[in-house]
């Protein structure tokens, strides 16, 4: 959580795929682990899905360099790793999730993914390109949104996931910037980890936040 306000800016910088703004994203981590005592104890690892700006660009070997060269570890790890990193990391407070069907929503800002595990058997993962900040500047050019916009977004969004099939979970756990957002929104708080950490938000909540955010 610590690093969300730089990732969130390295995301922007990125999705313009210029190799400029991937210099000036390496010197905001570098500042950022600078002024936080972190340079010889932290790596950063930037997932090939959720860094969608460097899986676009197909040039993550650019970036490796720029950090190394700046003594920031930097690894990019395929969609499947990230999919078990980002499961066993949301159900690690559950008691016993290899008995019930959980489904991990990870909202990012240049994709999302769905990550199934029914009792405990294999993972069905799959990464799609309907991040918050993609689809943003894909469809929602004026503010207020205009209706006309939000249906051709929730078309995409849609036809991109149909592929994925049904699922019938137990429990579902979302995790990312997105939801922390809506579960702050919904509180009427500042960020707080303790009152975000396992807040549950109802689908009737969804819908209502989705509409506020709309108007």
């Amino acid at each position: 959580s610590e690093l969300q306000s730089p990732c969130n800016l390295v995301c922007r910088l990125l999705l313009e795929k210029k190799q400029t703004n991937q210099y000036y994203c390496i010197l905001i981590f570098s500042i950022y682990i600078f002024f936080n005592d972190t340079a010889t104890t932290e790596i950063y690892t930037l997932s090939l899905h959720d860094a969608l700006p460097i899986w676009d660009a197909k040039n993550g070997d650019v970036l490796i360099q720029m950090g190394a060269a700046r003594g920031i570890p930097i690894s990019i790890i395929a969609g499947e790793k990230e999919a078990r990193l980002s499961f066993d990391g949301a159900v690690s407070n559950l008691k016993n999730p290899r008995g019930q069907k959980i489904l991990v929503v990870d909202v990012g800002g240049g994709s999302t993914e769905l990550i199934f595990s029914d009792r405990g058997k294999p993972l069905k993962a799959t990464s799609f390109d309907v991040g918050c900040v993609r689809l943003t500047e894909m469809f929602l050019k004026r503010d207020p949104v205009d209706e006309v916009e939000i249906n051709k977004l929730n078309q995409y969004i849609t036809k991109a996931m149909r592929p994925y099939g049904n699922v019938e979970p137990d429990v579902i756990i979302a995790v990312a910037g997105t939801p922390t957002t809506a579960a702050c929104i919904d509180q009427k708080i500042d960020f707080d980890e303790s009152k975000v950490e396992g807040f549950r938000l109802t689908r009737q909540k969804i819908v209502e936040l989705s509409r506020f955010l709309g108007a």
